[in-house]
This record gives structure tokens, sequence and C-alpha cells, in this order.
């Protein structure tokens, strides 16, 4: 038998592995008791984990191993007793051809990506990055990049140039920052939207963030604010800041703040509670959010990416067929406020909540999830539902999927809620306080507390 000395992999382009990377990895170390990680392993959901001794990569641990070995009680053994051995690593510069190669010969399937001399883990690749890879070189999207001008056109000269500023801050700095979720759904429904969120990624939670947050304030003024838990940081824009006008800005024609996030994935220990959360790439941060269509993400840095649309989850295909889609089957058990929000996206933007969809509503409200969440993150979920343009709509569809009696029995809404929000909304308050009019939602809390059967 003759052995093949030849490459396995001959017709793929000599792309870098750091376009398909993802930043972050979770690890484990070797001597780590099975009974210790397991129940972590199932609840962040990768398939392998590498294992970590002296700061280096010493094998991967799957979680079919794991599973096995609780299966027969073996909770004693550590990491190292049922891991695959070895030292499987790339670098981010390395090529796509020699990363196939190298997962054929070990059967590794996600492989670490190491930096420096001292083989420092940053990030990892897998087998389902390289399909993506794969798929599309024969079928690019059908827009790739979304123009400055066409930005600048929807959301206004201001903000189209704060991004354009953002952007050329982040590159100077050497950070790869993306605008994400509801702005871009607006962008491709040309819709206007002054809630501008971006997301930086980098190896470790909150770092990059914080920077370009800093750097911000640093340079146009405001302040910079952060929350370590969570890898977020906002920077307050100050309207009176000289900066802002020597940069060509008009402070009034911008939001109050810019949210700037580290790409982060997340776990939840148990159902409706607060997300458990780590440092990752921005394809895995635009997996743990609530919709399709607000999983799309458009790339201002480096240079050369800006503008890329991002569309991973098939956001966009919704879009065109007006279809609000979750994108797993636990997602309403995980969070439960989502239900409040696909009721809410769907009368915004005249949008139907896709059967599979409908479903998972209908099965998290039947289990009673929605009373398992604070009085607080309720409230503000309905107060949002206030906010819109025809809250009232959506208050009875809520109603009619037994969502209102899901979160208290008595929350029943009055068929003509429609007009007593129309006459709340036109009544002169100041004829009969002498004061202004208090806020429109805290009068629609008042009615709907006071018409409740």
């Amino acid at each position: 038998m003759t052995l093949m000395t030849e490459p396995i992999v001959t017709s793929i382009p000599e792309t870098a592995v750091a376009n398909l990377m993802s930043y972050g990895l979770q690890t484990v170390e070797a001597g780590a008791r099975l009974r210790d990680i397991a129940g972590w392993m199932r609840r962040v959901g990768h398939e392998g984990f590498p294992v970590m001794e002296g700061g280096r990569i010493v094998g991967l641990l799957t979680r079919r191993d794991a599973d096995r070995a609780a299966e027969h009680g073996l909770l004693d053994l550590r990491a190292r007793d049922i891991m695959i051995p070895g030292g499987v690593t790339v670098t981010s510069s390395d090529t796509i051809s020699t990363l196939i190669q190298r997962m054929v010969e070990t059967g590794w399937w996600q492989i670490p990506v190491v930096e420096g001399t001292e083989e420092r883990p940053i990030g990892i690749v897998t087998r389902t990055d390289v399909l993506k890879f794969w798929a599309s070189r024969g079928s690019p999207p059908a827009q790739d990049r979304f123009p400055d001008a066409q930005i600048t056109q929807i959301l206004g000269t201001s903000a189209g140039r704060m991004i354009g500023l953002i952007a050329d801050l982040a590159a100077e700095m050497n950070l790869r920052v993306y605008m994400v979720g509801g702005v871009v759904r607006d962008l491709l429904l040309h819709r206007p939207n002054d809630d501008i969120d971006f997301v930086v990624e980098g190896p470790e939670l909150g770092i990059a963030a914080r920077r370009l947050a800093s750097a911000l304030a640093g340079r146009y003024g405001g302040t910079a604010h952060h929350h370590a838990p969570f890898g977020t940081s906002k920077w307050l824009i100050d309207s009176s800041s000289p900066q802002m006008q020597s940069a060509g800005l008009d402070p009034s024609a911008l939001p109050d703040h810019i949210d700037l996030v580290s790409a982060r994935h997340e776990y939840y220990e148990q159902p409706t509670a607060l997300p458990s959360v780590y440092s990752s790439s921005i394809k895995l941060d635009l997996q743990r959010r609530d919709f399709t269509i607000n999983t799309l993400a458009i790339q201002i840095s480096p240079p050369a990416e800006r503008g890329r649309l991002l569309d991973e989850f098939g956001g966009r295909a919704d879009l065109d067929r007006k279809l609000i889609r979750v994108l797993h089957s636990m997602s309403f058990v995980d969070d439960p406020t989502r239900i409040l929000r696909a009721v809410r996206y769907a009368v915004r933007l005249g949008f139907t909540i896709e059967p599979r969809t409908s479903e998972l509503i209908d099965v998290a409200v039947q289990e009673k999830m929605l009373a398992q969440i604070t009085g607080e993150r309720l409230r503000n979920e309905l107060t949002l539902m206030l906010e819109e343009e025809n809250p009232a709509e959506g208050l009875l569809e809520l109603q009619r999927r037994g969502a209102l009696k899901g979160i208290h029995p008595a929350f029943v809404i009055r068929g003509d809620i429609a007009a007593l929000v129309t006459i709340a909304r036109r009544a002169d308050f100041s004829a009969v306080t002498g004061s202004a009019a208090p806020p429109t939602t805290d009068i629609l809390w008042h009615i709907i507390g006071g018409i409740i059967d």
C-alpha cells in the first residue's frame, strides 16, 4: 500500500485563520475533577474544551468523553485522565489550509489559536467555522458592504459622522469593532434609530470596550462608565464639549450616550436567571441575541473591513420575509421577557411571529415562565411596550396569548384600551394641574391599573 504524501487540502485560498477564529476560549485545568466541571461544560455547551497545564495546552476534553465518564460514575477522574492528549494549535496568521490539514490529521474539531513564543491562547476555530467559510466561497452574500453614505442618509449627518469618528479612533487603536443589533436592522429597513450600539472584540472580557470608551471621552469630551461583570462600557456624550464642536458634530442631533460592549457569549445557570458571560468573538456574541433580525452587524474597524455586513443567522432573509424568528428552542425559557419583546417587534415593524417561534412562546407561557421574572424586569419591558406607537395592539396580543395572566392572574386588559390610549395622549393636563403633563407612559400605567377587570 502506498502512503499519500500530497497535502490533504489543495484548492483553498491562503486565507488567514484570523478571518475565521473566535476570540476568547473556555479551557479546563488538567487537574480539575470531572464532578466539578461536568455541569459547567454542559451549560456552556461547547463540544470540546482545551486542557491547560502550566499555562500551555496539553490536550482536548470533549463533552462526549466527559458525559460517558459521568454516566459510569467516574466523577473523581481528572481532566487529564480522559482528555485527548496533545498540544494541537494554530496561530492567527496560519492559513486555513494548514488548519484543515491539522484537523484531519489529529481528529480535533476545535483547534486553539495561540500567539507569541509562550503560545498564549487567544481564541479558537472550529469545524463549523471552516464549513461556513467553505459555503461562503460558493455563495457570497447579496450585499456584503453597507457604505458610510447610506448610514448617514438614514441616521443623519451628525450620527453618520460620529460613527465615522469612532471607526477612525478604533482603527488607530487596532481594534475590531462592529455596529450591532437594532440599529443595523433598522438601517436595512431604512428606518432611523438613535440607539447606536457597538461590540468590540478582544481576548479579555471588558478590556477593549473600556479602552475605546475611555479614548472617546478623552478625545471628544464627556465621560466613560464601565460595568466590569458584563464587560460593558458607556460613553456619555457632553453636549457642551468644545471637542465635539470642533469635530463638526451637532450634539443635539446625537444620542446622549453610546454603548460599547465586549464581544461575549453567555450561559444560564438556571432558567430566567441573569446569564454568566465570558469573552468571545463577534459570531458568538451575535448568537446569544434574541431574534434573527437582531443578529446583524456592520464592521467599522479595521479600515479594510469597514462597512462589511455580517449575517450569520439568516437575519436579512427574515427581514425580507417580515418574520420574527427566535434563535434556539430554549430561548424563552432562558429569558421569558423575550416573549414581550417578540410581540413588541412584531407590532412595531408589522411583522409576523414565525410559526415555530409562536409555538415556543405558547409553551413558555403554559409553563408559567413569566411568573419567575422579577417585577423590575417585567415593568421595564412593559414600559417599552407602552412607549410604542401602538401599545394597545401589543397589549391585546399578549393577552390573547395568555402572557398577561402569566404575569399575574388579575392582569386583564379591556377591549377599549386603544381608545383610552388615544384619550390619554390628547388630554391637556395643564388645564387641570397648572403644570406640564406627566410622561405619557406614567399616564398609561395609571390607566392600565384602573381598568384591569
